[in-house]
C-alpha cells in the first residue's frame, strides 16, 4: 500500500565533468490529488529543477561528489528523494 506522496522515478547518479545532466523526476500518489511543485533543498550550484515539471537539468561543473535532495509537495504533503551525484573528470 502506498500511503501518500512518493517518487516513482530513480535518478541518474553519474555525469562526466562538463556533461549535460538531465533527470525527469516524477512524484505521485499525494492524497489531495493537487499538482505537485518540485524544489531542490540541496544541490550543486549548476543544477536546477523546473518547479512544475520536475525536470532537473544543468551542465556539470568540476569533478566532485555532491548530495542532492529533491522535494515534491502540494502544500500538505512533501515527498523527498535524496541521492549522491558522482561527477568524474573527463580524463
Amino acid at each position: 500500500n502506498i500511503k501518500g506522496a512518493c517518487f516513482t522515478t530513480q535518478p541518474v547518479i553519474e555525469i562526466y565533468e562538463g556533461g549535460v545532466y538531465e533527470y525527469q523526476a516524477h512524484a505521485d500518489f499525494n492524497l489531495s490529488c493537487r499538482p505537485l511543485n518540485y524544489r531542490l533543498s540541496e544541490s550543486p550550484k549548476w543544477l536546477s529543477v523546473d518547479s512544475k515539471t520536475g525536470l532537473l537539468r544543468g551542465v556539470a561543473g568540476q569533478a566532485e561528489d555532491c548530495q542532492v535532495c529533491l522535494e515534491a509537495g502540494d502544500g500538505d504533503e512533501v515527498a523527498s528523494q535524496q541521492f549522491a551525484l558522482h561527477v568524474p573528470p573527463l580524463a
